[in-house]
Protein backbone atom coordinates (compact mmCIF):
# COMPACT_ATOMS: atom_id res chain seq x y z
CA UNK A 1 0.00 0.00 0.00
CA UNK A 2 1.43 3.39 -1.01
CA UNK A 3 1.18 6.04 1.65
CA UNK A 4 1.82 9.76 1.51
CA UNK A 5 4.63 11.06 3.68
CA UNK A 6 2.15 12.65 6.07
CA UNK A 7 -0.05 9.56 6.36
CA UNK A 8 1.76 8.41 9.49
CA UNK A 9 0.19 11.37 11.26
CA UNK A 10 -3.34 11.03 9.90
CA UNK A 11 -4.22 7.42 9.17
CA UNK A 12 -2.29 4.41 10.44
CA UNK A 13 -1.74 1.24 8.45
CA UNK A 14 -4.89 -0.23 10.03
CA UNK A 15 -6.94 2.78 8.90
CA UNK A 16 -7.37 4.22 12.40
CA UNK A 17 -7.38 7.99 12.66
CA UNK A 18 -4.60 9.54 14.70
CA UNK A 19 -5.27 13.23 14.16
CA UNK A 20 -5.05 14.33 17.76
CA UNK A 21 -3.50 17.79 17.97
CA UNK A 22 -2.70 17.94 14.23
CA UNK A 23 -3.40 21.44 12.90
CA UNK A 24 -5.27 21.12 9.61
CA UNK A 25 -7.58 22.90 7.21
CA UNK A 26 -10.32 21.26 5.15
CA UNK A 27 -13.63 21.97 3.44
CA UNK A 28 -16.13 23.20 6.03
CA UNK A 29 -19.42 21.40 6.53
CA UNK A 30 -21.09 24.53 5.15
CA UNK A 31 -19.01 24.39 1.97
CA UNK A 32 -19.97 20.74 1.52
CA UNK A 33 -23.64 21.72 1.89
CA UNK A 34 -23.30 24.63 -0.56
CA UNK A 35 -21.92 22.36 -3.30
CA UNK A 36 -24.63 19.81 -2.49
CA UNK A 37 -22.22 16.96 -1.85
CA UNK A 38 -23.43 15.89 1.59
CA UNK A 39 -25.51 13.07 0.09
CA UNK A 40 -22.50 11.78 -1.90
CA UNK A 41 -19.63 11.80 0.56
CA UNK A 42 -19.50 9.15 3.31
CA UNK A 43 -18.80 11.69 6.10
CA UNK A 44 -18.31 15.40 6.64
CA UNK A 45 -14.57 15.92 6.94
CA UNK A 46 -14.66 19.00 9.18
CA UNK A 47 -17.00 17.36 11.68
CA UNK A 48 -14.97 14.16 11.66
CA UNK A 49 -11.70 16.02 12.21
CA UNK A 50 -13.24 17.83 15.18
CA UNK A 51 -14.64 14.58 16.59
CA UNK A 52 -11.20 12.94 16.28
CA UNK A 53 -9.46 15.73 18.18
CA UNK A 54 -7.65 17.47 15.33
CA UNK A 55 -6.89 21.16 15.58
CA UNK A 56 -9.25 21.96 12.73
CA UNK A 57 -8.71 25.55 11.65
CA UNK A 58 -11.29 27.07 9.35
CA UNK A 59 -12.22 30.49 8.02
CA UNK A 60 -15.53 31.70 6.57
CA UNK A 61 -16.78 29.61 3.65
CA UNK A 62 -14.82 30.02 0.43
CA UNK A 63 -12.00 31.99 2.06
CA UNK A 64 -8.33 31.37 1.42
CA UNK A 65 -6.97 29.26 4.29
CA UNK A 66 -3.77 27.24 4.43
CA UNK A 67 -2.38 25.51 7.52
CA UNK A 68 1.22 24.29 7.67
CA UNK A 69 2.38 21.83 10.32
CA UNK A 70 5.81 20.51 9.48
CA UNK A 71 5.49 18.44 6.32
CA UNK A 72 1.70 18.43 6.44
CA UNK A 73 0.28 21.29 4.34
CA UNK A 74 -3.50 21.55 4.01
CA UNK A 75 -5.88 23.96 2.33
CA UNK A 76 -9.54 24.58 3.01
CA UNK A 77 -10.92 24.85 -0.52
CA UNK A 78 -10.04 25.78 -4.14
CA UNK A 79 -9.54 29.42 -3.11
CA UNK A 80 -6.57 28.20 -1.07
CA UNK A 81 -4.78 26.62 -4.04
CA UNK A 82 -2.35 29.45 -4.81
CA UNK A 83 -1.40 29.92 -1.15
CA UNK A 84 -1.02 26.18 -0.71
CA UNK A 85 1.29 26.10 -3.73
CA UNK A 86 3.39 28.89 -2.24
CA UNK A 87 3.58 27.04 1.10
CA UNK A 88 4.60 23.86 -0.71
CA UNK A 89 7.34 25.67 -2.64
CA UNK A 90 8.61 27.25 0.58
CA UNK A 91 8.67 23.85 2.28
CA UNK A 92 10.56 22.25 -0.60
CA UNK A 93 13.14 25.04 -0.62
CA UNK A 94 13.63 24.95 3.16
Amino acid sequence: MRRAASSRRCVTARRHWSTRAVPTAAFTDGEEEEVQSTHIIPFLLASTLNERGAQYQNTPNWSNNVVVDGRLITGQNPQSAASLGEALCAALLA
